[in-house]
């Protein structure tokens, strides 16, 4: 089953660095001010949160340094998570798993455009309308509602739906717990951000970074910000993704038995400007493919999305419109994402 864009064979980027090329084709070639660059890093790191402390006495103090990295980093790293070790390692597993299917039962849930299809295999972000194609391929399916949804999921390799919804359920208690603290971080309610996302959608998307040839010309996934409310993440042993942090790229490494943590767009709405969406990417490298496993927590389609009244008056006026998500959704996947344009563009301009 033949896909092509361009001219580019766009089976997979795996089927590309499989073939034992030696150039990155063109399509894949970024322009010189993305491109990866030593010079653009920071020896920073983002803050780790032990979540140990989240049910104990200490508890007050990882509000507060929860609150901070909300608001300088965007970013930060938990441990002690309560989602088991086991379960992590064969989600992976079973990932690689899928990601090693011969390229016709991959080919199954082909879309080149990702707002088409519930449980999409394709490469880049969207293939139909990226003038650059980012060195990835990916599987990206809905999590919720569960049990419904698992029918669409893909059926090899053998165990990967039982073990998906082990996963998602785990990190959905995970991420509704960090959003309940985050609501009390935000003097509010502990169910307020919950309520506010309506159904809470889950979405699952799984990224594999082959080895790229010329990782200085090639990046794995564009600068952006989510349009996630949060986002949870599980990487492998691999380096690869980076975070903007003052004009420069902050290397995340990978920690066993962590999970990356991220604001996306809608809390830093819902918020009022108080919690940063970052700007992060993925970078690539010669020697080793990369996986990571996402977990977006986003509201229900029709959720409205607007800066929570309690934390506007006279002297903090609203920041943003509002809007609906599935608008904000539909624009975002229909356009070349370029940083935080996105949400720039809906904030109020003071006149």
């Amino acid at each position: 089953m033949e896909k092509e864009e361009g001219g580019i064979a766009i089976q997979g980027v795996k089927l590309l660095a499989e073939a034992g090329i030696s150039q990155v084709p063109p399509k894949f070639i970024r322009p010189p001010h993305e491109r990866n660059s030593i010079a653009q890093c920071s020896p920073h790191h983002i803050p780790l949160l032990d979540l140990t402390h989240l049910h104990g006495h200490n508890r007050h103090l990882l509000l507060e340094q929860l609150h901070t990295a909300c608001k300088q980093w965007g970013f930060f790293r938990v441990i002690n998570h309560g989602v088991s070790a086991r379960i992590c390692d064969r989600m992976m597993e079973v990932v690689n798993q899928f990601f090693d299917l011969p390229i016709e039962e991959k080919m199954v849930y082909y879309e080149g455009n990702i707002l088409k299809k519930g449980t999409r295999y394709g490469v880049s972000f969207n293939a139909e309308t990226d003038e650059v194609l980012e060195w990835r391929d990916s599987l990206r399916h809905f999590c919720c509602p569960l049990p419904e949804v698992v029918e669409t999921w893909p059926d090899k390799p053998a165990a990967y739906r039982e073990i998906a919804v082990e996963y998602a359920t785990s990190v959905r208690h995970l991420a509704e717990q960090l959003l309940a603290a985050l609501s009390e971080c935000l003097e509010l309610k502990a169910d307020r951000l919950l309520r506010s996302l309506g159904t809470f959608i889950q979405t699952l998307l799984m990224n594999y970074y082959p080895p790229c040839p010329n990782p200085e010309l090639a990046l794995g996934l564009t600068a952006h910000s989510d349009i996630s409310a949060l986002t949870v993440l599980l990487q492998d042993e691999t380096t690869g993704l980076q975070v903007s942090q003052d004009g420069l790229w902050v290397d995340v490494e990978p920690v066993p038995n962590s999970f990356i943590v991220n604001v996306g767009d809608v809390l830093q709405v819902l918020s009022n400007d108080t919690y940063q969406s970052v700007q992060h990417r993925a970078i690539t490298n010669s020697e080793k493919a990369r996986v990571s496993i996402v977990m977006y927590c986003a509201p229900s389609l029709d959720t409205q999305i607007f800066p929570f009244k309690e934390l506007v008056d006279n002297d903090h006026p609203p920041l943003f419109r509002g809007f609906t998500y599935a608008d904000y959704r539909t624009s975002f996947y229909s356009k070349r994402r370029e940083g935080k344009q996105p949400l720039e563009s809906m904030r109020i301009v003071a006149v």
